[in-house]
């Protein structure tokens, strides 16, 4: 199953063997989606060049870049397109074997229930940080803390972190006593809160993850010294993780690591200020760092509302490269099985 973003470039420079090509990620893009791809192709008239055997791909922070690896000459003030491959996708084929699955079921003795399997992108999320919502600050009861961290709120307000993960409290004192609820809005863009209570000297995180977050406030007891609200290095899914027996593969930049990282399961109760992630989390055994590829391979026995595709207006995502046709999943928040997308015009200058 091919699926491919398609980028629209043009050169100002011919490019001989050897020379490279730099391109700006598409909107919501990043190494992780197209680490696992394997059918990367680079089109101008009259030639179709194909990765590893005519060109080679490395990723930097917000940069894809090309090597040419044949003899032929990309010329300049030419019209290119860069068609990169994510792995995943669905056809007809793998709608049919579904279907005939269905009917076997309805007259076989024993139960067959489709389970697909799901590949999870989670692209490469930055590092936590303790300070990324709210710094050193210590508001009174029911007064709000002001969104002052290292993520700057966007135009309507609200803090959005690059991919959906949960929240953190780092205090220097013994403030367990105390509740401050967050607000904000799930991975399909619904209102929750969660009710979370700090520790003792130390960083506590939230079970929930966030799309957004858009205020945090003490709603029991007085903070006696200055806390801070961040985010954690916990991952929403897309997906309900119906049991951990779910997960057939965790591949970090495109292997499985020596040690794996944890995994919470769906909810199976009504969302609540002290419930968990309604359909499960990821947290990797290692450390993020903006390069880092983590994609998940899960037989999804329950879908959710996790896998409906959304509009998201209010994230501020607008990546690099200008305006892109992306279907209506706002990748970089933790998705799967992407809408095709239409070419973006991206002004290349080698």
């Amino acid at each position: 199953m091919n699926t491919f973003d398609t980028i629209k470039l043009m050169l100002t420079a011919a490019v001989t063997l050897g020379g490279t090509i730099t391109v700006p990620f598409p909107a919501g893009r990043g190494k992780g989606d197209y680490l696992l791809g394997d059918s990367h192709k680079l089109v101008w008239p009259g030639y179709i060049a194909v990765c590893p055997n005519d060109f080679t791909v490395a990723y930097t922070a917000g940069i894809i870049t090309l090597t040419m690896a044949s003899t032929a000459t990309v010329p300049a003030n030419t019209q290119l397109y860069l068609q990169m491959n994510y792995a995943g996708g669905r056809n007809a084929s793998f709608d049919a074997q579904l279907e005939t699955l269905s009917q076997i079921a309805e007259t076989s003795p024993c139960v067959i229930t489709p389970a697909p399997l799901v590949l999870v992108s989670l692209g490469s999320p930055v590092a936590a940080s303790a300070t990324a919502i709210a710094a050193l600050q210590k508001p009174g009861r029911t007064t709000p803390f002001t969104l002052n961290g290292g993520i700057a709120p966007n135009a309507q307000g609200v803090v959005v972190p690059d991919v959906v993960r949960n929240v953190s409290i780092t205090s220097t004192d013994d403030q367990s006593a105390i509740i401050i609820q967050f607000s904000g809005l799930d991975l399909t863009g619904l209102p929750q809160t969660e009710n979370i209570h700090p520790g003792v000297n130390t960083t506590v995180y939230g079970a929930k993850t966030w799309l957004s977050i858009s205020g945090a406030v003490p709603i029991l007891g007085n903070l006696s010294t200055n806390v801070s609200l961040g985010f954690g290095k916990t991952f929403g899914l897309p997906i309900n993780l119906a049991a951990p027996a779910c997960v057939q593969a965790e591949l970090v930049n495109g292997v499985v690591p020596g040690t794996a990282g944890a995994f919470t399961t769906m909810q199976v109760i009504a969302p609540s200020p002290a419930s968990g992630d309604p359909r499960g989390t990821y947290t990797p055994n290692g450390t993020p760092n903006g390069a880092t590829a983590y994609d998940i391979l899960i037989a999804a026995i329950s879908i959710g509302l996790g896998a409906v595709p959304y509009t998201s207006t209010n994230t501020g995502n607008t990546g690099a490269g200008g305006q892109q046709n992306r279907g209506n999943t706002r990748r970089g928040a933790n998705t799967f099985v992407p809408p095709n997308t239409g070419a973006t015009d991206t002004a290349v200058s080698e």
